[in-house]
């Protein structure tokens, strides 16, 4: 399958097993060129264009996995963004469409994203078919929009593990809280209304032996991707690369320390509910 996973932990043997049941092998994407969109990303006041970072194959990977959610999904009429940002990897998937596509409602909490989020609707002729909502995912869990059947959620949420204790804006697109699942475990324990689709990105930093017993409670799993890719520049700052580590050694998370090379694994899922409400 894959040297990075590790039987010996916890979390690498739940991940192992769960990979095994449905993808066939975990192919390298550190090194894929990445397209030029000529969008904005980013929550600063003065974004940058997404080609200028060396490590956003996950705009590129969860597009993808959006578009697959499409294709399994025909009869889709609207897509719930949980945690839209930029809007970019809806985008892409909308745009890519040669039918009619679907109205997505793009949530977040940062008002400058989702300023960037309706620029970039903007700039590809798709603006008719967002609209954006301000707000937190818990918050949106429990609200009307949710009671609406046959809805398709999409989210790429934070899952990177960050200690307790640390303040830093830049943080917080990726905050998963102390072991990832701060955001992962609500949007899986939510309950949907009938005929909903769950698209969810996430990854080996987001304890696995914690996300997958749920996921497999509570779902039926459609579809999983699985790539490997390099640490990208939040996992590299010392604060949080410590923690990563201390977190691996206990064997609550998954990934290569290569010599001067740390490799995670990113996992795109399509789900459906199990149980409806």
């Amino acid at each position: 399958m894959n040297a990075l996973l590790d039987n010996s932990t916890p979390s690498g043997k739940a991940l192992s097993e769960f990979l095994k049941k449905y993808v066939t092998s975990i192919p390298d994407f550190s090194n894929v060129p990445l397209p030029e969109t000529g969008l904005l990303d980013g929550m600063e006041e003065h974004p940058f264009n997404m080609t200028h970072f060396d490590d956003m194959y996950d705009t590129l990977l969860y597009s993808r996995l959006i578009s697959r959610a499409i294709e399994l999904f025909p009869q889709l009429q609207t897509i719930i963004d949980l945690g839209a940002g930029s809007s970019i990897p809806t985008l892409i998937a909308l745009n890519n469409l040669k039918d009619q596509r679907p109205r997505v409602i793009a949530v977040d909490i940062d008002p400058k994203a989702l300023a960037i989020s309706k620029q970039n609707a903007e700039a590809v002729g798709l603006a008719d078919h967002y609209s954006f909502k301000l707000g937190s995912m818990q918050t949106l869990l429990d609200s009307e929009i949710f009671k609406s059947p046959g809805n398709l959620i999409v989210s790429n949420p934070p899952y990177i593990p960050t200690p307790q204790g640390v303040e830093d804006y830049h943080l917080i697109p990726v905050d998963g809280g102390e072991d990832g699942t701060r955001y992962v475990q609500d949007i899986l324990q939510c309950e949907y209304p009938r005929d909903t689709m769950l698209a969810l990105f996430w990854g080996s930093l987001c304890n696995p032996s914690l996300v997958i017993p749920i996921m497999e409670e509570r779902f039926e799993i459609l579809h999983v991707h699985a790539v490997k890719v390099h640490f990208g520049n939040y996992t590299t700052l010392p604060v949080i690369n410590t923690h990563l580590h201390e977190l691996r050694a206990k064997g609550l998370i998954v990934f290569e320390d290569a010599p001067g090379r740390e490799n995670q694994i990113v996992i795109g899922t399509i789900l459906k509910p199990r149980r409806t409400s």
